[in-house]
């Protein structure tokens, strides 16, 4: 017999728009620090699998902090070549991979 997998723990508030292949943008908008983190990390994981070379981050504006997280994480990504924040929109940031 096989061992059983859980399944992967669901997020409220986690909303990922897919193409045929892979999200192309995740919104964390409402979640917490460390529930949005884990959040891209998986996204991020997802979009390097399926070979993709840029996404998009929403984020929002409000308090700062998701911005801040979504930053410090892609700072240290090492899969991350490069990221800024949509012009005109400062509620979403676009990596590129």
């Amino acid at each position: 017999s096989r061992p059983r997998k859980s399944g992967p723990k669901k997020s409220a508030g986690v909303r990922v728009e897919r193409s045929d292949r892979a999200p192309l943008h995740i919104k964390l908008l409402g979640m917490r620090a460390e529930e949005a983190e884990e959040a891209l990390d998986v996204f991020l994981s997802n979009a390097l699998l399926h070979g993709l070379n840029e996404v998009e981050i929403i984020h929002g504006t409000g308090t700062g902090v998701l911005a801040r997280v979504v930053s410090e994480y892609l700072k240290r990504h090492p899969r991350v070549r490069h990221f800024y924040r949509v012009p005109g929109n400062m509620g979403a940031t676009v990596a590129e991979l």
